[in-house]
């Protein structure tokens, strides 16, 4: 006798469809709220910027201050006259060259 209403739903087998759209449900959901959280962080990182350029800066420091003829803070400041009449020379040049204001370069 099937098809007859008012049969048990267990025994027709629609139970069983009830729990799988009922997990379904779930998990779609669950998997759903993952995504959201995935996307917001790869969002946040990507306006952030592809590159880290405050880790690029310390690693490059790190690795300046070990290489071999590093100069001395006394040394640097010996040098500083040097190094600014050599960017007053270089700095327009290039700006020329270039076609470009070089602002806040030195």
């Amino acid at each position: 006798m099937t098809g007859r209403p008012g049969r048990d739903r267990r025994s027709s087998g629609s139970w069983r469809d009830d729990r799988a759209w009922q997990a379904g449900i779930l998990i779609g959901s669950a998997l759903g709220a993952a995504a959201t959280v995935v996307g917001r962080q790869l969002e946040r990182q990507a306006r952030e910027g592809l590159v880290d350029w405050p880790a690029v800066e310390r690693i490059a420091i790190a690795r300046l201050q070990k290489a071999p003829g590093t100069l001395t803070a006394a040394d640097l400041r010996a040098a500083e006259p040097a190094y600014l009449e050599a960017m007053d020379r270089i700095v327009p040049a290039l700006s020329s060259y270039l076609a470009a204001v070089l602002s806040g370069v030195f």
